[in-house]
């Protein structure tokens, strides 16, 4: 695992003749750390996949996120080894996670065992290639790897061993989100400009708080095209990392687009104030 900082958030696009191309990165204030497991549909998580077993309590995918690991399973679909077109998918709707770890919890590693695969992210628009994890023979294993921020995340491509090489099977799959520091706020997308003509528009981005403190203000530094830009501070109120309230848009400036010049944006967040946990003493 790699858990060096700052960590980066990539994105580009070709919007009508304008190449837009963002590298959005921002620091932590300490060790990374894990949650507990955020892929469980209790906790509003949907688990879906390309095809294979279906029905719960069955053999389809809403048994990768029910909470048992040792009984009920599913399987997915493959047809080639490995399969790129074959996935699992795990959605938290509108509300990203920054996520380091997954855990899978295999059935059997004598048959239909998953041996190696690939992680992958949404960022937006389209998924994007993450960590391709090596080959191994454990049957509960985890995954780790440098954290990304998200509100998708698939596993795909993945190579299957044993009596049988098609149609992995798991218990379950175990998701954990990271926490940088207790204190650490950042920048997960932006929002716009997206899908524009050449003109005018407002650049927006979308702070998160991904550490144990509520964060009360930042200090966003930016630079368009290796050019420092005036830093934009923000105030109100990001919650902790498991609360729908912990990402807020903030508008940076307003700037005119010219057709066919890529664009390149970087930002640095510095939280500046906090907020005591729930269940903390102020």
């Amino acid at each position: 695992m790699d858990s060096s900082l700052p960590r980066f958030f990539r994105a580009g696009s070709t919007l009508f003749g304008l190449s837009l191309v963002l590298l959005l990165s921002f620091a932590s204030s300490s060790a990374l750390a894990q949650t507990g497991n955020i892929a469980l549909a209790s906790l509003g998580c949907t688990c879906t996949h390309s095809g294979g077993g279906t029905g719960y309590p069955g053999y389809g995918p809403e048994n990768y996120n029910d909470g048992i690991t040792t009984t009920t399973w599913g399987w997915t679909s493959t047809a080639a080894n490995p399969d790129p077109n074959s996935w699992i998918q795990f959605d938290w709707g509108a509300v990203a996670k920054s996520i380091g770890e997954v855990k899978f919890f295999n059935v059997d590693l004598s048959t239909r065992y998953m041996s190696s695969g690939r992680i992958q992210y949404w960022n937006g628009t389209s998924w994007i290639n993450h960590y391709d994890f090596p080959a191994a023979s454990i049957l509960t294993r985890t995954i780790t790897f440098s954290p990304v921020t998200t509100t998708k995340l698939r596993v795909t491509n993945m190579t299957i061993t044993g009596s049988q090489t098609s149609n992995p099977n798991f218990y379950e799959i175990e998701i954990r989100s990271t926490v940088l520091g207790m204190n650490n706020a950042g920048i997960s997308a932006m929002p716009s400009p997206l899908n524009f003509c050449t003109g005018t528009y407002p650049v927006i981005v979308t702070l998160v708080n991904s550490g144990g403190n509520r964060i009360t203000s930042a200090t966003i530094n930016w630079t368009l095209n290796s050019v420092a830009q005036t830093p934009v501070t923000w105030t109100g109120l990001l919650d902790t990392l498991n609360a729908t309230t912990r990402q807020t848009d903030v508008t940076l400036t307003t700037m005119n687009f010219p057709a066919g010049t890529p664009q390149n944006f970087q930002g640095v967040v510095i939280p500046a104030e906090r907020r005591p946990r729930y269940g903390e003493s102020q």
